[in-house]
């Protein structure tokens, strides 16, 4: 017999704890391999959409590429289950997976964060979504603090520019109306039409010294 020939003294049966450790590999295999599906799915349905979006496309192109989106969607809502199936035979079972959370995954790395490994990852405070959104919320607010010094400077900057390209264009304008007439036109043309930028410029930044926690100076000079 095949058990004489291997040498099997007792036959695994389900409560065996080879056959659970068995059982446990075999699920975890099933759930990697719904996840690489289900990675494989959302990376054709980008390129899909990358593709929809390029220009010069004709109709017809884009009628088929919506057809292929349209069954892309489907098969990954088909993957989806799996994946939910598979994850609920966890020990511990993994967090089941929406629609929603799929499409809106940004990074294809966060499909990393599913697979299972001999450290779980899944129970650590920075693979939970909602911590991760935390972070990327302190860094951008931390960012925009960095980046508000920057502007205070190029506001005043910019201010600069803009009296002193009034005071240049106005002492042009004033010299060549005594030597030349069609320059002095063509400079006057070109100032109103500057001063009409400049005019909505100067609108938009009162409007930003009005907020809240602004902290820059509306000055001439640097």
């Amino acid at each position: 017999m095949l058990e004489e020939e291997l040498r099997i003294v007792t036959r695994w049966t389900t409560t065996t704890p080879e056959f659970q450790n068995g059982l446990k590999v075999l699920h975890e295999w099933k759930y990697r391999r719904a996840i690489d599906n289900l990675e494989h799915l959302i990376v054709q349905r980008m390129f899909k959409l990358t593709k929809l979006g390029m220009s010069g496309l004709g109709y017809k192109l884009r009628e088929k590429i919506g057809k292929a989106l349209k069954a892309c969607s489907e098969a990954i809502q088909k993957a989806l289950d799996e994946y939910n199936r598979c994850a609920q035979l966890l020990d511990p079972p993994s967090q089941p997976l929406t629609w929603a959370t799929v499409v809106e995954a940004v990074s294809l790395a966060d499909f990393n964060l599913f697979q299972q490994s001999r450290q779980d990852i899944q129970h650590q405070d920075w693979a939970h979504p909602v911590h991760r959104e935390a972070m990327n919320l302190y860094f951008s607010i931390k960012h925009a603090c960095e980046e508000l010094v920057h502007l205070n400077v190029e506001i005043r900057h910019l201010i600069s520019f803009m009296v002193d390209e009034h005071i240049d264009y106005h002492g042009a304008i004033a010299l060549y109306m005594i030597c030349n007439l069609s320059l002095a036109h063509t400079l006057q043309t070109q100032w109103i039409y500057r001063q009409c930028i400049n005019n909505v410029i100067v609108s938009r930044l009162l409007q930003t010294s009005e907020l809240s926690g602004f902290t820059g100076l509306l000055q001439h000079g640097i």
